[in-house]
């Protein structure tokens, strides 16, 4: 799905049983998508504001620590 969203737009929903390892997939997903196409925009939708913050928080981890990205300091959008 994320090598897909490459070459055209993909609208998933991905629907499985608690501890199964969507959020933590998304997570490295996302990271992925950052590596290759920086400029895109990428969007992670839950059902609390705070599993949002949390997974792009460990996502932008990710993306610094592990793939040694550079990111823009802070939070590019603060809906607060």
């Amino acid at each position: 799905m994320f090598q897909a969203s490459r070459t055209r737009r993909v609208f998933a929903t991905v629907s499985m049983p608690p501890r199964h390892g969507k959020t933590t997939t998304f997570r490295f997903g996302l990271a992925w998508r950052l590596l290759y196409d920086p400029a895109c925009l990428n969007f992670y939708g839950t059902f609390g504001a705070d599993l949002a913050e949390e997974t792009g928080g460990a996502t932008r981890k990710i993306a610094l620590e592990l793939l040694k990205l550079r990111l823009a300091k802070g939070k590019v959008l603060d809906w607060g």
